[in-house]
Order: structure tokens, then sequence, then C-alpha cells
């Protein structure tokens, strides 16, 4: 059986410095709460009063004190924190500490794309990508990674090249993949060099060339 373009791709799925990697610490994949502190502090360094009380939630997240976090976390929410905001927003996507509800997660997400907060415009990219909690909307979707790519993104730049990959989009073009695969690999984004090197070394809807697999593969080593 033949096995489309974008299955064999690297799977577009949550921002690498998104603070929604800070929800799956009770998960096999993010054990370590200093897995949850590095991120947070990656992404809050600017807002340094923020961020330890977000590494604190984190913590009693971690420990199954489910109210305990949850007020410091709404703590920051009434002081107008918007990465608080995200993180409680990511907390109703996947149930963890309040009951799962992904309209109120797309509400918050919504909320906060609103004020051109970046990672909830690629939060609500994916789930309309995926159908996740909404109808699945490819151009939805690519609305809101554009809206974030407007930024410099490497994650919604790698995203949207993703989705013109995706034989079942009516904008399929592996042209334009690759010229946003490319955008987001020279800012160093890896899967964006893995997405490269696959489709120049499987000529995945260009002519095969190892000179230019071998050159992203390398790219982001």
């Amino acid at each position: 059986m033949s096995v489309s373009m974008d299955s064999r791709l690297p799977i577009c799925k949550v921002s690498p410095r998104s603070p929604k990697l800070c929800i799956h610490l009770a998960s096999k994949t993010y054990r370590d709460v200093g897995i949850c502190i590095f991120f947070l502090f990656s992404l809050f360094w600017a807002s340094p009063c923020y961020a330890d009380s977000l590494v604190d939630a984190a913590k009693l997240l971690k420990k199954g004190k489910c109210n305990d976090g949850l007020v410091v976390l709404n703590s920051l929410i009434d002081d107008g924190s918007s990465d608080a905001l995200y993180l409680l927003g990511a907390m109703y996507h996947d149930g963890m500490c309040v009951e799962k509800d992904k309209l109120k997660s797309i509400d918050i997400m919504e909320s906060l794309s609103g004020n051109d907060f970046i990672d909830a415009h690629t939060y609500l990219g994916l789930m309309f990508y995926k159908g996740d909690g909404v109808g699945k909307n490819i151009d939805t979707a690519m609305f809101y990674y554009n809206k974030a790519a407007v930024h410099d993104d490497a994650f919604a730049e790698y995203c949207i090249g993703a989705a013109y990959y995706n034989k079942s989009w009516s904008q399929y073009s592996p042209e334009q993949g690759i010229r946003w695969f490319k955008k987001s690999a020279l800012k160093g984004y890896d899967k964006s060099c893995s997405a490269l090197y696959k489709i120049y070394k499987d000529g995945m809807g260009v002519e095969i060339n190892d000179h230019d697999a071998r050159y992203w593969r390398r790219l982001c080593e």
C-alpha cells in the first residue's frame, strides 16, 4: 500500500516552547518537573515575576495538589498573566486538575488569540487542523498559523509547510510546503530540517537531491 507524502513527514504537534508541555508532567513523556521548569523559564524569561509563580504552580500540579496549583494559577490570571491563562486553557483541553472541556479551552485560546498571543494562534491552528474539539478545517487552521507566522514563529511556519503537503487540502502545493519548511529550518527548527531531508532524499514532490538532503539534515544538527 502506498504511503501519502504528508504521512511520511514529521507530524505537526505542539510548539516546543509552549507551556502546554507542562500539562504533560503527569504523562510518561514529561515526568520530570525539571523539564517543565526549563520550558517555563525559556518562555517567560521576559516576565520573571510570573515565571517563579508559574513554576510553583507547575510543581503543585505535578504533585497532584490541584487545588493549591489552581489557586496560584488563578491568582496570576487575575493579575493579567496571559501565560497563566494559556496554561489553564491547555489544562481544560487535557482535563488536568479540571474537568475536561475543549469548548472552554477553545474560548480561552480564542480570547488570547484576539490579543495576539502567539502560542494561542498555533494551539488553535492545531485544533482546527486535527478536528480536535472543533470541526476539522484546514483553512481555519492556516488562518491561525499565519497569525503566528507574522511574528516569524518557526513552529507555525513548519505547520504551514506540513499543511501544504497534505494532499487532502484543496491548496496542496509541495512548492509552497518547501518554501515554508525552509523559512522555519533557517531559524533552526529541527523538524523542518528533518522534513526537508526526507523531501529531497525520497523525492517527495521534487526530484531526488542527495546534496540538498544532506545540507538540510546537517543544518539543525
